[in-house]
C-alpha cells in the first residue's frame, strides 16, 4: 500500500515538472511573439511619423506670404 502511494506520488511529480515547463515553453514564445509584434507596430509608426515630418518640412509653401507681395 505504501509503495503505491509512493508510486502515485512520485509520478505526479514527474507529470507536473514535465506539464509545468511545457507550459512555460509555450508561454515565453507567446508574449516574445508578442512582444517582438508590438515592437514592429511601434517602429512602423515611428518610421512613418518621420516621413510625414520630412514631407511636411520639404513640401514647397502652398502660399506667397502678404508681405512678399507688398514688395
Amino acid at each position: 500500500m505504501v509503495y503505491f502511494l509512493g508510486l502515485t506520488l512520485t509520478t505526479g511529480f514527474t507529470v507536473y515538472n514535465a506539464m509545468r515547463q511545457q507550459v512555460e515553453t509555450v508561454l515565453d514564445r507567446g508574449l516574445t511573439g508578442s512582444l517582438d509584434g508590438k515592437t514592429l507596430l511601434f517602429e512602423t509608426r515611428i518610421g512613418k511619423g518621420i516621413e510625414d515630418a520630412r514631407a511636411l518640412v520639404l513640401r514647397p509653401p502652398l502660399y506667397h506670404p502678404i508681405h512678399a507681395r507688398a514688395h
